[in-house]
């Protein structure tokens, strides 16, 4: 018995996905331009599409057209069958606690569980393997992506392949510099200087830097910010009163905290002067507030400490000091992330950068000097 005719045109279109003539994330011609490419009719080219978007290769959407969002016939367990009338998105993080990340996620999907069908994975920081999970949740026929990248100093190519074609992406926490992606994030300089001001009001101009080593622009904006402001104070940055290379709390690194700890001790009996520390997030400020008890001082009484973020309820440290700390608006960042996605997957050319609003909680670190 003859194939019908859609069957064939179907098998040629997918032929022609998974070969590449037509590229992951391309936008396929129209019915039209296929059934005079064929020589049918659009109701036999419909039937024909339908079968590749019920196989989870093509996308369909009314005035938007046709992508290619699957080239291989493997297919990951998680994929969602296309007939489900939910999005499908991919959500890829380093990681996340209760510092920060952990509220923001929660939010993501509870905010979004009744709109989209959506999976994640984490990178633990790794480049590498966060390359791959974006590709595999591309080919397993993710509509869109959250990423919370590894990097925002280097674009993988498949993060500028997902550029170049629209692809529906947001990054959340970071701005890659003129990367022309839609960006979720708090403003680190503004808020870093909202910390060196409390420092500064209070009575501090000898204030000493610590922050992770790390490859993403929002801890460098940090520390830029910081020492921005310090100068238009007119005081003093000497490089021996910056330590920016801890590596313990960076996914990835196998640097213990004892050995972080150490370096703190060092840095702080070379800087005996020092009031105050400006520590680039929580888990910094937790290393501090141990090297200085080791070197027999005490938390405020002897030396202040601001940071970024902080848990919902103090409990890592063994005091339950409540830093003073700037804090982001998580679920803000997390509900914006989401539906700026969708409006991404409904305007292609859409690019927009949200700045969320942070602000100071003043804690039990910072002493006020006479």
């Amino acid at each position: 018995m003859k194939e019908p005719l859609y069957k064939v045109i179907y098998k040629d279109i997918k032929k022609g996905i998974v070969e590449s003539k037509y590229p992951l994330n391309s936008q396929l011609p129209t019915d039209k331009e296929f059934s005079e490419l064929f020589g049918v009719s659009t109701i036999t080219i419909k039937k024909a599409m339908e079968i590749l978007k019920n196989e989870g290769f093509i996308s369909r959407k009314p005035r938007k057209g046709s992508h290619v969002i699957r080239n291989s016939d493997s297919i990951d367990k998680h994929a969602i069958n296309n007939k489900s009338s939910k999005p499908f998105i991919g959500l890829v993080f380093t990681n996340f606690n209760d510092n920060f990340g952990t509220k923001m996620l929660n939010n993501l999907i509870l905010y979004g569980q009744d709109r989209v069908n959506s999976i994640i994975k984490f990178s633990d920081g790794n480049p590498n393997l966060e390359e791959k999970l974006i590709t595999d949740l591309i080919e397993s026929g993710v509509e869109g992506l959250i990423l919370f990248p590894a990097s925002s100093k280097y674009f993988s190519s498949k993060l500028l392949e997902l550029s170049s074609n629209n692809f529906p992406l947001v990054l959340v926490d970071r701005f890659m510099g003129k990367f022309p992606t839609c960006n979720v994030a708090i403003d680190n300089k503004a808020a870093s200087k909202m910390l060196i001001n409390h420092l500064i009001d209070n009575g501090h101009k000898k204030i000493g830097i610590i922050t992770a080593i790390t490859e993403i622009t929002s801890n460098e904006d940090r520390v830029e910010g910081a020492i921005r402001t310090m100068l238009e104070y007119g005081l003093s940055v000497e490089q021996e009163r910056l330590l920016t290379d801890l590596k313990s709390m960076v996914p990835g690194k196998r640097t213990k905290p004892a050995e972080d700890i150490e370096r703190i001790k060092e840095f702080l009996n070379q800087n005996e002067d020092i009031t105050a520390i400006f520590a680039g997030e929580y888990a910094v400020a937790i290393l501090v507030e141990q090297a200085i008890e080791e070197l027999g001082k005490q938390v405020y009484k002897d030396l202040s400490i601001v940071c970024f973020d902080h848990p919902y309820i103090p409990k890592v440290n063994r005091h339950n000091l409540l830093f003073t700390h700037v804090a982001q608006d998580e679920k803000a960042i997390g509900q914006l992330a989401f539906n700026l996605l969708l409006r991404k997957m409904e305007e292609p050319d859409l690019i927009e950068k949200i700045i969320v609003p942070h602000k100071l909680i003043k804690g039990m670190t910072v002493k006020e000097l006479s």
